[in-house]
């Protein structure tokens, strides 16, 4: 179990790990810095990070769902 954002463990996050139920578009024009998640339940995966009503997602794999999420759409 994971901690959240205050050092509790109260908190069930998910590793993903099959990239086929992300989604993800580019917030930015300067590289994949800024991506905002799309996918359900995007706020329990570790590589989420809320921001005011927005999920950022801080995957290393994030520019590939980024073109994935594009292609088909």
């Amino acid at each position: 179990m994971a901690q959240n954002w205050d050092g509790h463990s109260n908190m069930e996050y998910i590793e993903i790990h099959d990239l086929k139920h992300c989604q993800a578009r580019q917030l930015s024009d300067e590289g994949y810095e800024l991506v905002e998640c799309l996918a359900e339940g995007n706020s329990l995966c570790t590589h989420a990070i809320t921001f005011g009503y927005r999920c950022l997602c801080r995957h290393p794999q994030r520019q590939e769902i980024v073109e994935k999420t594009e292609t088909s759409g």
